[in-house]
């Protein structure tokens, strides 16, 4: 055994050595055998030079690679400039299907309610909710027409804040509608400037109400309105408040005349100061609000 050792430390130093030979290369001229260049070198010499050579090489190649634009031609290396815009690409088409989704519920939330049934979202459509409401009928009962009779016929007797010929002309002498806020008006009702509504001014945080009972159809925030509302009353008549700071209506909620459902505010491109923007619709036609309701009391 330790003359196996032996003779391997042996062969061991004897390959090194060979390593550590010294060796001349010579270039000479073929005709004349004139020495032109002569080098003294070992193997070990040689293995580190060109050891030394093909780690540069690798360097210089990497550094090519990672700080010039040959990178892009790396299958699978993208810009960064286009994974930026993927990402805001992406971004857009998230808020575009959000929005898209909100339009989409209240359209069917307004069809709805139209057609005299509640809105889609308010009940659960499954789980223990959906079961315990799946029963009931939204269909209109004999009670329930003997009763709406009584109160129109009750509602006859009701008086009108102002008497003028378009209200009557309309069937809206008889209603009375609550102001949804008392203040100046600083701009008036113009179909030709498309102002389908009034803005009536008053201090940031006064109480805007309803004009009369309703269905609230419409609550959340829009480009040009800012914070909105908007209510669905007997008769095809609709009500719009715009540029609130708060809403306190929901989507579907029943709401009575006078009760509160927003707070006055500065909100939307449209508005340039603390304000209510009034709209009042029927049949998709806009009415003119001073015609039917008096905001100096």
């Amino acid at each position: 055994m330790d003359t196996e050792n032996k003779d391997k430390k042996e062969g061991n130093k004897r390959f090194i050595k060979k390593l550590k030979n010294k060796y001349r290369l010579v270039i000479l001229n073929e005709q004349s055998f004139e020495e032109r260049f002569s080098s003294r070198l070992s193997p070990l010499n040689v293995i580190t030079a060109v050891g030394l050579a093909f780690l540069l090489v690798a360097l210089i190649f990497i550094s090519t690679i990672v700080f010039t634009p040959l990178k892009e031609l790396i299958p699978g290396y993208t810009d960064s400039n286009v994974r930026e815009m993927a990402i805001d690409a992406s971004l857009k088409v998230d808020s575009i299907e959000d929005v898209l989704r909100i339009r989409e519920q209240y359209v069917n939330n307004l069809l709805s309610i139209l057609h005299g049934n509640p809105p889609l979202d308010s009940i659960p459509s499954s789980g223990e909710d959906g079961l315990k409401y799946a029963h009931l009928n939204f269909n209109k009962s004999k009670e329930d027409s003997l009763l709406r009779a009584k109160v129109e016929e009750e509602d006859r007797f009701n008086f009108s804040l102002k008497d003028n010929k378009p209200v009557l002309e309309m069937g809206l002498g008889e209603i009375y509608f609550f102001p949804p806020l008392e203040g100046e008006i600083s701009e008036g009702f113009d179909v030709n400037k498309e102002h389908f509504g009034v803005d009536v001014v008053a201090d940031e945080g006064a109480s805007v109400r309803c004009v009369l009972p309703g269905t609230i159809v419409f609550s959340g925030w829009t480009q040009d309105g800012g914070n909105m509302v908007q209510v669905l009353h007997e008769g095809e008549l609709l009500s719009v408040y715009k540029h609130n700071s708060k809403l306190f209506a929901e989507v579907g909620a029943r709401v009575k005349a006078g009760e509160s459902i927003a707070v006055v505010g500065n909100t939307g491109e449209y508005s340039t100061g603390p304000h209510l923007h009034f709209e009042i619709w029927r049949k998709g036609v806009p009415l003119n609000p001073e015609h039917i309701i008096d905001f100096n009391k």
